[in-house]
């Protein structure tokens, strides 16, 4: 075995918690301030598959990053900061597991625009989304793997093109399936929301139609994923 190395408690806990890409809690910044041992190296292999991370051995007990192993075996991984917990796999919460526009897309094509703070035609603003942008049907499509049961988010008529006259749709399919058909919109109607059932859904595509004139008047924002 190496040698024993001091590393920070900093690392040790990024070994554990990082790849959950939460922030540290004030007692746990006081704690990055102690020090232990660790032997660092552990090897970890999934069906003999080397993954690109390592563990790492603490007063006897072997420590993994939970992200990476989770997702090396297909299984989706959440934080729960009130509760202090780690959840892989299906998990029943009111609180969102991913934002799919943070998600790697699979495939798309170029009439669809991801954007940052939209506004609806009733002034309110959404944190993130997709635009429509074209006379056809512009797309995205993730790999979602059956990770998650549910999604979220709203569809409107975007603020600035709020009496616009032409129509826009918003369609949801899972593995080919039709799962969502939104009523069009157009000018004058109220932002619709938009609440999916997508357990087992291995692939995810959303279309955003606009026939007008190239321009982006209709968005699907803040598109929440549940476990």
């Amino acid at each position: 075995m190496k040698q024993l190395e001091k590393i920070g408690y900093m690392a040790a806990g990024a070994a554990i918690m990082g790849m959950l890409a939460v922030p540290m809690s004030p007692a746990m910044a006081a704690l990055a301030q102690k020090y232990i041992q660790v032997s660092p190296g552990v090897h970890i292999y999934v069906d003999d598959r080397p993954l690109a991370t390592e563990g790492f051995i603490y007063d006897g007990t072997t420590y993994l990053p939970v992200r990476a192993v989770s997702e090396a075996v297909g299984k989706a991984v959440s934080w729960d900061g009130r509760t202090s917990s780690v959840f892989i796999g299906q998990h029943s919460s009111s609180e969102p597991a991913a934002v799919l526009t943070e998600l790697d897309y699979f495939n798309r094509d170029g009439m669809f625009i991801e954007k940052n703070s939209i506004k609806d035609n009733l002034g309110r603003t959404y944190n993130r989304g997709y635009l429509s942008s074209g006379s056809s049907k512009g797309f995205m499509e993730y790999k979602l793997n059956g990770k998650f049961s549910r999604l979220t988010g709203t569809f409107f008529v975007r603020y600035d093109d709020r009496t616009f006259t032409g129509s826009g749709m918003l369609k949801i399919y899972g593995d080919g399936k039709l799962l969502y058909n939104s009523p069009e919109i157009t000018g004058g109607v109220e932002p619709v929301p938009v609440d999916v059932d997508i357990t087992g859904v291995l692939t995810l595509r959303i279309e955003l139609s606009d026939g007008y004139n190239y321009s982006s008047h209709f968005a699907f924002a803040d598109p929440l994923l549940y476990q």
